[in-house]
């Protein structure tokens, strides 16, 4: 598996090392998975203390229903995480408290939709590069450990949504099947119908990683952060970009380099 992280940064340098090491990466990406916090929007976006302060109202929301249900808030490894918090409270109920379930799935759907309609921002060329790769004949999905409700309020509000229907694919009524599961890159692939040698991925976060390692298809790492980026990579992605643009012209680039040796290969639409 090819790594790479300062050529992704700028993939229109000209290099000839650069482009080799793109054709190969991206030549024949045919579909296209998207995490959705991260890639697409800043789903708790904005000025970062504001940010800061809607997950800390978040997790603090969903332990006040714990306890008000008579429940002990878990603890966790960061302090506001709500999706630790969320999966950590699932793991310690079981099947004993059904009502307790839907009240936390129910709390944390709402806390992300209200933030997909009121505060997320596009993340910086992602609707240049969904629209490009729809006109293009790529296959699009979204495999998202959030709401798929919240998913959809988004691609609303930035007109996308027809770009990936019926391809919304949120989180699993069963928490265990979150990433870094593969569970939901492969119903997303399903519904597609992508290849596993065809697909790319563009996540975030280690359990985008490493659900698209078990997956078994590539993985563009995406983090404005270098060091974030380098984690990606060590932890096995793909390669990694510090920007969408960046990956956008590496696919426009590769693809006019790739198309007339490989004219039989069209990119299809689904």
């Amino acid at each position: 598996m090819i790594s790479v992280l300062d050529p992704a940064d700028e993939p229109g340098n000209g290099s000839i090392a650069v482009t080799a090491v793109f054709a190969h990466l991206l030549g024949n990406v045919r579909d296209v998975l998207f995490d959705f916090d991260g890639p697409l929007c800043d789903l708790f976006a904005g000025n970062h203390r504001l940010a800061r302060r809607r997950t800390v109202r978040m997790t603090r929301q969903i332990r006040a229903l714990l306890i008000a249900h008579g429940q002990q808030p878990p603890c966790l490894r960061r302090r506001n995480d709500p999706h630790e918090l969320f999966r950590s409270a699932l793991d310690a109920i079981g099947t004993r408290r059904p009502a307790l379930a839907t009240a936390l799935r129910t709390l944390l759907e709402r806390q992300e939709v209200d933030a997909a309609e009121k505060t997320a921002v596009p993340t910086p060329g992602a609707h240049d590069l969904v629209v490009w790769l729809s006109e293009n004949g790529v296959g699009l999905a979204v495999a998202s450990n959030n709401a798929q409700a919240a998913v959809e309020a988004h691609l609303h509000r930035t007109e996308l949504v027809d770009r990936f229907r019926p391809s919304v694919v949120g989180r699993p009524a069963d928490h265990r099947l979150m990433k870094p599961d593969p569970h939901c890159i492969h119903l997303a692939m399903k519904r597609i119908q992508a290849d596993h040698d065809s697909c790319l991925m563009i996540g975030d976060s280690l359990a985008d990683v490493a659900a698209a390692r078990a997956a078994g298809i590539r993985i563009c790492a995406y983090s404005p952060k270098r060091s974030k980026r380098r984690r990606l990579l060590a932890a096995g992605a793909s390669f990694a970009v510090g920007s969408i643009q960046a990956l956008h012209e590496a696919l426009h680039a590769t693809r006019q380099l790739t198309a007339p040796t490989a004219s039989h290969c069209t990119y299809r639409s689904h």
